[in-house]
Formats: structure tokens, C-alpha cells, sequence
């Protein structure tokens, strides 16, 4: 049974957009904010990772045209990219990269909304869906998937006081699989797109 592409749309953006395996580095990055503090600072990263990814949606087939990309293009290099990801995931701790990443840096917009929550991922793949499932789509189940991702944030300390950051190490091993089997996915669409073109 096919599946409906809105439903398609929403499960790929939540992989890639894969807030769940970082909660812990976000309760780490925001365990000295009091409660009033804290949402704020959540809220306004999540909101600038969004809205640079809802303008390049709306803007996607315009920009294509002006650097002369294809979605071929995009699907293979997006392929690279998420594959680059997911094996370095695999390979190695998140957690421990993430803390590389932050270290020395203030947390807000940068590090915490781009690129731990809306990463070069992100944005690549909501190009090529937008390219082939429309717009609409696409910013509807992105914004769908922000406002999961604003609960788990706002709840983050609990989650991993409860579940442990073990648990969410495990849970990034999985997400990162199903990235690179998405990857492979964009990979393989791509080229023979390109090949068939021929």
C-alpha cells in the first residue's frame, strides 16, 4: 500500500530533524538557566533553525535556477552529506561530538538552533522534498515536527532525569541507521536519475 506523502514528508523530516539523541547535550547546554530563562533561549534557537529552513523551502526551485542546480544535483550531494552524518554517528559518541562542537561557545541561535537542532541535513533534505512533494507540504510537516521537537525541548531535563542519557546514546545509533538508509535512498535516486538522463 502506497503511502500518503504528507505521512512520507513528516516520517523522513523526523528522522533527519532528530532532536531525541541530543536532549541530553541540550539539558547539558541549559542546566545552568532557571525555568524562565531556559524556554526562552529554546524557543528563539528552535525558531531561527526553522524559519532559515522554511525560507529556503519557499525559496528552493529559485535558487536552483540561479546557481544552475539540479534536484539530481541536490539529491546526491544532500546524499552525501546525511551518509557523512549518519556514519560518523555510528562511529562514533554523539554526545561526545556535540560537547566538541559547543565547547568555549555561548549557547543560543548558534550552536543550539544551527546546527544541533536544524542541520545542513535538515535543510538539504527539505529541498528535495519540497522539490517533489511541494512546498506545502513540506513547511506544514516541518512545523508539525518543530512543535514536537519544542515539547521535547521544553521537557528535556525530565526526559533525561527519567530515561537517562544512555538510553538516548541507544536511540541515536537507531535514528542514525535509519538516516543513512535515507541517505542511500537520496544517493540512489539521484544517480540514476543522472544515469537515465544520459
Amino acid at each position: 500500500m502506497e503511502m500518503i506523502p504528507a505521512v512520507k514528508v513528516f516520517i523522513a523530516l523526523f528522522v533527519v530533524m532528530n532532536s531525541l539523541p541530543v536532549l541530553p547535550m541540550v539539558a547539558k547546554l541549559t542546566s545552568q538557566l532557571g525555568r524562565e530563562e531556559r524556554q526562552p533561549v529554546v524557543r528563539r534557537a528552535l525558531f531561527a533553525g526553522c524559519s532559515i529552513a522554511v525560507v529556503l523551502i519557499l525559496i528552493g526551485p529559485w535558487l536552483f535556477d540561479v546557481l544552475g542546480i539540479t534536484l539530481s544535483d541536490l539529491r546526491i550531494a544532500g546524499g552525501l552529506i546525511l551518509a557523512i552524518f549518519a556514519i560518523h554517528d555510528l562511529l562514533f559518541s554523539t554526545e561526545r561530538r556535540k560537547e566538541e562542537d559547543v565547547d568555549n561557545r555561548d549557547t543560543g541561535i548558534v550552536p543550539l538552533g544551527i546546527p544541533l537542532l536544524v542541520g545542513p541535513g535538515t535543510l538539504t533534505t527539505s529541498m528535495v522534498l519540497a522539490d517533489a512533494y511541494g512546498r506545502g507540504i513540506v513547511v506544514a510537516a516541518f512545523l508539525t515536527n518543530a512543535l514536537i521537537n519544542l515539547l521535547l525541548l521544553t521537557l528535556c531535563l525530565r526526559f533525561v532525569r527519567t530515561l537517562g542519557s544512555s538510553f538516548f546514546r541507544a536511540l541515536g545509533k537507531i535514528y542514525s541507521l535509519l538516516l543513512a538508509a535515507l541517505a542511500v535512498s537520496m544517493l540512489r535516486t539521484g544517480i540514476m536519475t543522472v544515469v537515465n538522463g544520459l
